[in-house]
């Protein structure tokens, strides 16, 4: 066993607290750590090589650090990991989740807004013209869209669909 292997050992705990795992049906590198006591198992994507497991190692060990001071960012870590997962860890962290255009659906977005603002509007015809608003037109065409295909050309492509309704109509 070369001088690498034998200080990463595959499931030896390291020394601040996290272990470099790989699961019997990949061969992939996991790191594996507890973060806000809730255990993190995520894969690197790197195969299992001596190079890769000192590199791993590196890594949880940066993890380690970041967390003793309280710097550990879960979403900065993970890109890769669910929105659940990192608005989860995001609040624990006492942070507001702010996920990147590309991954909020505006459908969802849509969806948990109206639950909330909704319900805040006393005057009935404007909650009826923003329902039909929103149910008739603004969903169906952005429903399947996240924010970052919604662009200023995307949106005079909608008013121009709009305006030949109304011309039609």
């Amino acid at each position: 066993m070369n001088k690498v292997t034998s200080a990463v050992s595959l499931h030896a705990p390291l020394h601040k607290g996290g272990t470099i795992k790989r699961r019997k049906i990949s061969e992939k590198l996991y790191v594996d750590f507890y973060y806000h006591g809730i255990r993190i198992t995520k894969s690197t994507g790197l195969d299992d090589n001596p190079q890769n497991r000192a590199q791993v190692r590196s890594l949880i060990d940066k993890y380690m650090q970041k967390i003793e001071e309280r710097t550990f960012r879960f979403a900065e870590a993970f890109p890769g990991a669910s929105r659940k997962e990192k608005k989860f860890f995001t609040e624990l962290e006492g942070q507001q989740f702010s996920p990147e255009p590309q991954h909020v659906n505006f459908g969802e977005y849509a969806k948990e807004w109206m639950k909330r603002v909704l319900p805040t509007i006393t005057s009935q015809s404007k909650l009826k013209l923003y329902e039909s608003a929103l149910n008739s037109r603004i969903l169906p065409y952005f429903k399947r869209m996240n924010f970052y295909k919604i662009t200023s050309l995307e949106l005079q492509t909608f008013i121009e669909g709009m305006k030949k309704e109304v011309t039609v109509n």
